[in-house]
């Protein structure tokens, strides 16, 4: 990410990408992080029943649902656990459903 696009960023993504860069994902249809991230999310308690599969056609099931620490609506908050993720995965498509329509 350039100077530029940093400067035009909505302000809530700079928490997102402060401690750990995320990866804004079209492709997604959940949010997803790996397990080293869950200490900056809030535990539901909630096992995930999702399935998330790569670029390269592996899946992995995603372990707990947890929910950002942001003010968002509730709908993008969704994050699932995904053992061995290296990045964050924010899904737009769960932005966009929420009625965010700028990033």
């Amino acid at each position: 990410m350039n100077i530029e696009q940093e400067k035009e960023m909505d302000p809530r993504w700079t928490k997102i990408l402060e401690k750990r860069r995320a990866i804004l994902d079209s492709g997604a249809t959940s949010g997803a992080a790996g397990e080293e991230d869950a200490e900056g999310l809030i535990d539901t308690g909630q096992l995930s029943n999702k399935t998330f599969m790569f670029p390269n056609g592996t899946t992995q099931k995603a372990t707990k649902k947890m929910m950002l620490k942001h003010e968002l609506r509730s709908e993008a908050l969704e994050m699932n656990i995904i053992p061995g993720l290296h990045k964050p995965l924010i899904s737009v498509s769960k932005m966009a459903d929420a009625g965010y329509t700028t990033i």
